[in-house]
């Protein structure tokens, strides 16, 4: 399986702010504060690109007890923004990525190769937890696309 570049870390604009829906709530998102466009390399090594929109919100790398550092660096961190961002996305948008040929566990190698990439520290059990506990979804046939 190809792995992205480690040697060009891109740039994201972000901020993390409290949920704009409740002000009030103890909870708190990252917000793109622009334009986020990336690619997943598929285990039979096919590119699909994304573009994410500015105002996009996440919550980082959830977890059972947010903000807590259980088991990986907490979900404010800035080292798994851009991880936390993508696999967000793809694990909210899964029908979108299944549609062109990619599964869960694509998503969750490209997460992997992110914190990598990124420097999280605690790229295995990060990437355990997401194979393990995250929603699943089966890639449909790419040539079926």
């Amino acid at each position: 399986m190809t792995t992205p570049s480690q040697t060009i870390t891109p740039r994201i604009r972000a901020v993390w702010d409290r949920h704009p829906d409740d002000p009030s709530r103890k909870c708190w998102l990252w917000r793109l504060l622009e334009p986020w466009a990336f690619i997943l390399i598929t285990e039979d090594d096919r590119f699909v690109e994304r573009r994410l929109e500015q105002g996009f919100l996440w919550d980082g790398a959830s977890k059972p007890f947010p903000n807590q550092a259980i088991l990986a660096t907490p979900s404010s961190h800035w080292s798994m923004v851009v991880p936390s961002l993508e696999h967000d996305d793809m694990c909210r948008n899964w029908r979108w990525w299944q549609e062109l040929g990619v599964s869960s566990q694509d998503a969750a190698w490209h997460f992997y190769q992110r914190c990598i990439q990124f420097g999280t520290g605690a790229e295995c059990l990060q990437w355990k937890a997401v194979s393990w506990f995250g929603p699943k979804w089966s890639a449909k046939d790419a040539n079926d696309v």
